[in-house]
């Protein structure tokens, strides 16, 4: 069972999508792309594949996050909140693309905290979607890094 503190799971949760809890946006690759080193984003929910992640475990408390459409997954390329999350080929030892799950503010809405730059995943921008995916100074209060995974 995955939860905040632990990644362990049977196995990988495919399907999965990871949602911003403030805004309702899902996590998918820019349009639609199956090449590596595409902006991730917040996007209006549509279903598309490229929208769906299988949720990888790497230790008992790390997972990396692999796009059911190109295979690849969320990677961290700077700690920058002006530098996009990539999709890449996977590779578990590479913390780039490491998270592990920290507390927010709200029930069951966990922050994504990458482990090579100890920050979390956040929308960009609050108003025009769809808006690139970031990473920022992990805050429990930001509801903009507040995640919900809907397994479908």
């Amino acid at each position: 069972m995955l939860g905040v503190g632990t990644a362990d799971a049977t196995g990988p949760l495919s399907g999965t999508k990871v949602r911003a809890w403030a805004s309702g946006y899902v996590l998918g690759v820019a349009g639609n792309s199956t090449v590596g080193a595409a902006q991730l984003q917040y996007q209006t929910d549509t279903d598309a594949l490229a929208q769906k992640w299988a949720i990888d475990p790497v230790t008992r408390d790390t997972f990396m996050l692999r796009n059911l459409n190109s295979d690849m997954c969320v990677t961290a390329m700077s700690g920058s909140t002006a530098d996009a999350l990539q999709q890449r080929p996977c590779d578990p030892r590479w913390e780039e693309q490491a998270f592990t799950m920290a507390d927010s503010s709200k029930p069951n809405r966990p922050l994504l905290r990458n482990l090579a730059y100890n920050k979390c995943m956040q929308q960009l921008s609050s108003v025009a979607m769809p808006t690139i995916a970031v990473l920022n100074d992990c805050a429990s209060t930001n509801n903009y890094q507040a995640h919900s995974f809907d397994v479908r």
